[in-house]
């Protein structure tokens, strides 16, 4: 079998290779796309918490007319706890998934590491669903949501 080719060598004033070049709106995507999102999320949520609130106070939301501004500075109050207990949640499966992929990386673990795998993937799926009713149950009286969302 003969040997591969190797390229010719590089004259000493020729420049490296360079990777092709990301246009502006490839780099501006990297910056707007996860701020464009997390301003969406932090609106839907102030605005569904704001027309929770006073829906159960015997107010129409709308005929307040608040301002953008208003529903963005609403939206914590009603995201930290379901965000808190996510982020938490997915704290200790990353170490858990660290600590199984270190311990089941060898030839000798297949059958296991396939059943910590199925393992985590359920508990992944239970937490989604549990997920659920914390958005979309109200902690006042206890019953589903009324604000139409």
């Amino acid at each position: 079998m003969p040997a591969p080719e190797e390229p010719p060598p590089r004259s000493a004033t020729e420049p490296p290779p360079r990777p092709p070049k990301s246009g502006f709106l490839d780099k501006a995507a990297y910056i707007a796309a996860p701020g464009t999102v997390a301003i969406g999320l932090l609106y839907y949520f102030g605005n569904v918490y704001q027309r929770a609130y006073y829906t159960a106070l015997g107010v129409i939301p709308e005929d307040l007319q608040f301002s953008v501004q208003a529903m963005l500075a609403k939206s914590p109050d009603a995201i930290f706890l379901p965000l808190w207990f996510l982020l938490v949640c997915g704290l200790i499966v990353l170490l858990v998934l660290g600590w199984a992929g270190q311990s089941l990386s060898g030839p000798r673990h297949p059958a296991r590491r396939s059943k910590v795998i199925l393992w985590l993937l359920g508990s992944g799926l239970v937490l989604l669903l549990l997920g659920f009713p914390v958005f979309f149950w109200e902690k006042s009286r206890g019953e589903p949501c009324s604000s139409g969302y």
